[in-house]
């Protein structure tokens, strides 16, 4: 037998690693920066990370994810306020076996309490008190004792003498991950990723609490040490595929991070479409995160506008909500010619108040050149539609649909990345100012009122069509839903039962009464029908 030669060797190479959230990437912390100047009341940290080797690719809008550690002190408090040993061997779901220390540490959340986790350990605690608290009928004292409070607060207001360690990780939830939009553009950072972090403590019942994944990020972590992550990648928020498309920006706090990576992105690829950014904080001369930045990009044109709010700097707040309005007519404008709109911040209550500002600057303003569409679209239908409202609901009513319309228009227009978030968007636009354009106000209108409602619901009709053709509005039955979340949204309307209802109400005998055949019937398909008696267009055939 003879030896084979070196060519014919064949060598196995071993697969790549890939890292994900069961896999996460040991990422080193190559720098952390305080952003916020002395005299500050907060702490918003940057912090650039080292993605080297790891395969992992973003693209701007995407999130990275970084699972933490809980605080030793953390660890410690419930370890004595329970009387837990740290040495003690605890199995966990998966099976595996850990040191009862490391368990609080690494794998469960034990600072967060919710009424889930009080249910589990009153199991144990057969307290009366926080059975009272669990009531349904006590809702208002549960979110008020659930406020601000944690685990140790829950091991102390409801001891449990001898609670074996294993039943009380029983009750606990599992320590997830915490994510962050990437603050930066690969193009221009190649091998990193960065992110804006706004670190989290404050004083509450008695006990200073930190937020567990924004101080792990500051105070356990130092320049040079590592952290697991993964990327959390989202196929919506994304730049324009097209280059040339305006762009704005809305992004106060620590939402101002994808914002930064959009414009380090287009200036990366030489992209030459216009960007407008609103950012906000509390005080112009410590908050203005990334200032020296923005300042640069103004100057060079890599952003073409921005528009600044410091809620603090003035005896009256000013948020980015105001700025847009004061700037409603641009916005329209750009809006108008394509500009494709962004969001990124407090879902609570800073995006719910640049939904209204949106709603009022969408509304048609009479003798404005910058209101007026250009294109022969859905927008000029609605100015055509209503000569002549005269009369605030009228013109509010219109004020929702002119929104709508623009969103919907501007969206299948750009085409590509981010049409899907922007349509949903506009889709909760159209269903949900009930209060504006729903047919329960009708009975409370004058006759002119009325009718500017009824001329509306053909453009709602319209707005509709649209969306189903882009597979954006599908009614689901009851028997569509999970059967535990049925009774939690018994008093919620589906798409189609809204829109269904508009048709009904504001044309009650649009087609003969078929009960079966009523059942059958697409709610836009009806729609469809109700709008050809305001709007003269052929009916419809059903498909």
């Amino acid at each position: 037998m003879t030896a084979p030669d070196d060519n014919s060797i064949i060598t196995a190479t071993a697969p790549a690693v890939v890292y994900d959230k069961k896999n996460p990437f040991p990422s080193t912390l190559k720098r952390r920066v305080l952003l916020n100047k002395e005299g500050s009341e907060k702490e918003t940290l940057h912090l650039e990370l080292c993605l080297a080797g790891s395969g992992l690719e973003y693209r701007p809008g995407d999130s990275l994810a970084i699972i933490p550690a809980n605080s030793p002190q953390a660890v410690g408090q419930v370890l004595e306020a329970g009387g837990f040993d740290a040495g003690e061997t605890v199995e966990l779901k998966a099976g595996e076996t850990k040191p009862l220390g490391e368990v609080f540490a690494t794998d469960l959340n034990i600072t967060g309490v919710t009424k889930n986790v009080l249910k589990k350990y009153n199991a144990f605690a057969q307290s009366e008190k926080l059975e009272s608290l669990l009531d349904p009928d006590n809702k208002a004292a549960l979110d008020d004792y659930l406020g601000g409070r944690e685990v140790i607060d829950m091991i102390a207001d409801f001891p449990v003498p001898g609670l074996a360690a294993s039943d009380f990780c029983g009750t606990l939830r599992k320590l997830l991950p915490r994510l962050y939009s990437i603050a930066s553009s690969s193009k221009a950072h190649p091998g990193e990723v960065h992110l804006t972090v706004a670190v989290l403590r404050y004083h509450s019942h008695g006990r200073d609490r930190e937020g567990v994944c924004s101080t792990y990020t500051a105070d356990r972590v130092n320049e040079g040490g590592t952290m697991p992550v993964f990327l959390h990648y989202d196929k919506n928020f994304k730049l324009p595929e097209d280059g040339d498309t305006p762009i704005i920006m809305v992004g106060p706090g620590t939402g101002i991070a994808p914002f930064r990576a959009f414009v380090e992105e287009r200036a990366a690829t030489g992209a030459i479409g216009k960007s407008w950014l609103f950012f906000g904080d509390q005080h112009s001369a410590t908050d203005y995160l990334y200032g020296d930045e923005w300042e640069r990009c103004l100057a060079d044109g890599r952003l073409s506008r921005i528009d600044l709010a410091f809620s603090r700097d003035q005896a009256e707040k000013v948020y980015v909500q105001h700025r847009m309005l004061e700037h409603c007519a641009e916005l329209y404008s750009w809006l108008s010619d394509g500009a494709v709109f962004y969001v990124c911040g407090d879902a609570s209550r800073m995006a719910k108040d640049v939904h209204e500002a949106l709603i009022t600057i969408g509304r048609p303003r009479r003798g404005s050149s910058s209101s007026k569409p250009t294109n022969n679209t859905l927008g000029t239908f609605i100015e055509s539609a209503f000569p002549a409202a005269g009369d605030a609901v009228g013109e509010q009513r219109l004020g929702h649909l002119a929104a709508v319309a623009a969103f919907v228009e501007q969206s299948l227009a750009a085409g590509g990345a981010g049409v899907a978030g922007r349509l949903c968007l506009a889709k909760r636009l159209a269903v949900e100012p009930r209060a504006a354009l729903g047919p329960d106000r009708l009975p409370e209108c004058p006759a002119q009122n009325r009718e500017v409602a009824r001329r509306a619901a053909v453009v709602l009709v319209r707005l509709a069509v649209t969306l189903e053709q882009h597979g954006l509005l599908r009614p689901r039955r009851r028997a569509d839903r999970p059967a535990e979340k049925r009774s939690q949204n018994a008093d919620r309307r589906e798409d189609g039962d809204v829109l269904e209802k508009v048709a009904r109400e504001v044309v009650p005998h649009h087609e003969p009464h078929h009960p079966k055949r009523r059942r059958q019937r697409r709610p836009v398909e009806r729609l469809v029908n109700a709008a050809a008696l305001f709007s003269h267009q052929p009916r419809r055939e059903q498909q």
